[in-house]
């Protein structure tokens, strides 16, 4: 099992001017999120690619939030990658 000194030291950007950072991502989200779902329920039919995209930078914007909150770099989420682990780069 894992101890508190074998985790590594991850950053975290809760505090200071990183708070600020998230903040405006949050920003970026709740408008982003908001916006397209309002276009796409009222007028996909004018422009259904540009509403789409909106929708898809607001997913965008949601995960870099969750990023910065979460803090750190994870090897679990290689998982996902092709590559074989033996040519992962820590």
């Amino acid at each position: 099992m894992a101890t508190a000194q074998d985790r590594p030291d991850r950053t975290r950007l809760i505090g200071g001017p990183g708070l600020l950072l998230v903040w405006l991502y949050g920003v970026m989200v709740v408008g982003a999120v908001s916006r397209s779902a309002y276009q796409i329920a009222t007028e996909f039919d004018r422009a259904p690619l540009a509403y789409a995209l909106s929708a898809a930078a607001g997913v965008v914007y949601g995960f870099i939030t969750y990023t910065l909150v979460r803090g750190g770099r994870r090897p679990a989420g290689r998982r996902w990658c092709a590559a074989p682990p033996s040519s992962w780069a820590y």
